[in-house]
């Protein structure tokens, strides 16, 4: 049995038998607290030493302490139960979709730049103002909807227009329209551009804003243009087919996504009437959790465009 299959073949049984005979300095308190016999507590912490090839307790009359090695195991043993303590109360939580202290929502956005921090962040600062806990993580647009219906996610956060037969929705601001190309593309210098500048480009198009496109694309009828036909179609955001094609890609212009990578260009989209893109929250008819609603009733407050985006 090589080092690798050593580590691996630890489980969170062994962990916690282990965790619990050490705090409680024998054999039959661990079994005690984990609902087990003491032969069951022996069997796996013995087997636990020979997996990982060294002794973890000094046995004695008068029941068991950690060895040297066994003291070191101990507190880096203790920092992974709490974490996986932690992992588990989260799934237990989130398995309750009408819980009232629990939120996932699914905000459908494209990728920007240092975007799992940004939301970590904002995940905090909602969860604190609302008194829950708030998670949100970026989802294409197809994916968020498949999760909302299936009862993974408590709300969707879309960027254009949504609607569907089965869901609720309610507007929480706009922000403005923009554009991303590529640094190569001829408009990558321009401090700002219009719906004519755009049209003689293709788009790329992704299920990541599938929605913002189509609310674009009426802004474009809005102004008198004619919408984007020329569409080229990938997974996610791509670059290469950016530069191969000289697309162009609806985005939303904000100053904080502005430098969101070193090869593209966000530019906002300026025309004598604003375009701008809604926000929406998406929930399912009938299956808002007293989460989501304390949520909802911070709009305009705590839930403000500014503070989710800028």
């Amino acid at each position: 049995m090589d080092d690798y299959t050593k580590k691996v073949s630890m489980d969170i049984r062994q962990i916690r038998y282990f965790v619990s005979a050490v705090k409680g300095g024998s054999l039959s308190a661990a079994a005690k607290e984990q609902f087990v016999t003491v032969q069951a507590v022996s069997k796996a912490l013995s087997e636990l030493e020979r997996e990982i090839g060294h002794p973890l307790l000094v046995r004695g009359n008068h029941g068991v302490r950690p060895t040297v090695f066994g003291e070191v195991f101990f507190r880096r043993a203790s920092t992974a139960l709490g974490s996986f303590n932690n992992l588990q109360d989260f799934v237990d939580t989130a398995s309750d979709n009408a819980s009232e202290n629990y939120l996932l929502i699914a905000l459908s956005s494209p990728p920007f730049k240092e975007y799992r921090r940004i939301l970590d962040s904002l995940s905090a600062f909602l969860g604190k103002r609302l008194g829950i806990t708030v998670d949100i993580v970026l989802a294409p647009a197809t994916e968020a909807f498949d999760a909302l219906r299936a009862g993974s996610v408590g709300a969707a956060c879309v960027l254009g227009e949504y609607t569907a037969p089965d869901t609720d929705t309610v507007g929480i601001g706009t922000v403005p329209a923009g554009v991303v190309v590529a640094s190569e593309h001829p408009l990558a210098t321009r401090s700002a551009v219009s719906i004519a500048d755009i049209e003689q480009y293709p788009l790329l198009s992704s299920p990541w804003f599938e929605y913002m496109i189509a609310s674009i694309n009426k802004a474009f009828r809005e102004h008198g243009h004619a919408p984007q036909e020329r569409i080229i179609r990938c997974d996610g955001f791509s670059h290469d087919a950016m530069v191969r094609n000289q697309a162009t890609c609806f985005a939303a212009y904000l100053p904080s996504l502005a430098g969101m990578h070193q090869t593209v260009s966000n530019i906002p989209l300026i025309e004598k009437t604003p375009v701008t893109i809604p926000i929406q929250l998406v929930t399912l008819k009938g299956a808002k959790s007293d989460a989501y609603r304390a949520l909802e009733g911070s709009i305009g407050t705590v839930l403000r465009v500014d503070t989710l985006f800028q």
